[in-house]
């Protein structure tokens, strides 16, 4: 009698843990799908680009040629106090997309199509560098190339003008600024592309 009862608790212990199995399957398949189908929202994919994304650049090289006149008014201060400054470089001037400043509202996503809308802002200029030295030519009256020249502040003057007409030269270049674009588009699509959902840039008028 007494090997029946240890018989039959040994079957009452499998039983319940052949139950306590089962149960906690079931709750790990719980957990398992509530991770799988946690919904992809703005949020997330703005946390996923700003985390991935690095900045893309098109490099554009200028040879930019500058005049800076410095006008006193009439010819005869000019001839005393006037000043031409002629100047000449290769500008490389750097274009793109800063992907880490999309916003929240720029990403929609449609969780019935499945697809990611996302505004991208326009191609900037980031930033403009002299490859090489430059040339200045000095024109001054008379008066100002006694008392008061200074070839460094004539250097500063022409770098100025140059990194500006490089930068204006390249933003009206439509073509350069929709490459940069094109270029962040790409970017966008391979950082995305294990959500699941369709990539869809929208990209307003440059």
């Amino acid at each position: 009698m007494s090997k029946a009862r240890s018989l039959l608790g040994v079957v009452i212990v499998v039983l319940i843990t052949i139950a306590a199995s089962f149960i906690s399957g079931i709750f790990w398949q719980k957990n398992a799908s509530d991770i799988k189908v946690t919904k992809v929202n703005s949020t997330i994919i703005l946390d996923k680009i700003t985390n991935e994304a690095f900045l893309i650049t098109k490099s554009v090289y200028v040879n930019q040629e500058s005049v800076i006149k410095v006008d006193q008014g009439s010819d005869w201060s000019n001839f005393w106090w006037g000043q031409t400054i002629t100047t000449q470089g290769l500008m490389r001037v750097n274009v793109g997309v800063d992907l880490k400043q999309i916003k929240a509202e720029q990403i929609a996503v449609d969780q019935t199509s499945k697809v990611i809308t996302i505004t991208l802002g326009k191609a900037e200029v980031l930033n403009v560098t002299v490859d090489g030295g430059i040339r200045v030519k000095n024109q001054a009256g008379i008066l100002k190339s006694i008392f008061d020249n200074d070839s460094n502040k004539d250097y500063n003057t022409a770098f100025a003008q140059l990194t500006k007409d490089a930068k204006g030269a390249v933003e009206a270049n439509n073509s350069v600024m929709d490459d940069a674009r094109t270029d962040s588009v790409k970017l966008l699509r391979l950082i995305l592309r294990d959500t699941g959902y369709d990539v869809k840039v929208e990209l307003p008028k440059q």
